[in-house]
């Protein structure tokens, strides 16, 4: 079953290498989520989050880069009901977008 999952993370972002208008950087967040129904199936509504991703920044204006990366998320209920109820999702994929500075 398909499934919508809500999530709040915090994390850091470290800079690997910046030249010019790039920037390569990694990062790694941990959180919480709410999923519509049980995510996995046998798993459970609330779970944890642990995501990791790297890629490249590229300033497009002052305040406004694009960004591409590959991230690794890890959603685990970390045996809250059970050690049988705690089936995991992992996925690795690519992210592209705009970042907007304020």
């Amino acid at each position: 079953n398909d499934s919508w999952l809500l999530g709040l993370t915090l994390g850091v972002r470290g800079r690997v290498y910046r030249r010019g208008r790039s920037t390569v950087f990694i990062e790694g967040a941990i959180g919480i989520s709410d999923a519509a129904i049980a995510a996995p199936p046998r798993g459970t509504r609330f779970n944890y989050l642990v995501t990791s991703s790297g890629g490249v920044l590229v300033r497009l204006r002052t305040r406004l880069h694009a960004v591409a990366a590959l991230e690794w998320i890890h959603v685990s209920n970390n045996s809250l009901k059970g050690a049988g109820r705690n089936p995991d999702i992992e996925a690795v994929g690519p992210r592209v977008g705009v970042v907007v500075g304020f």
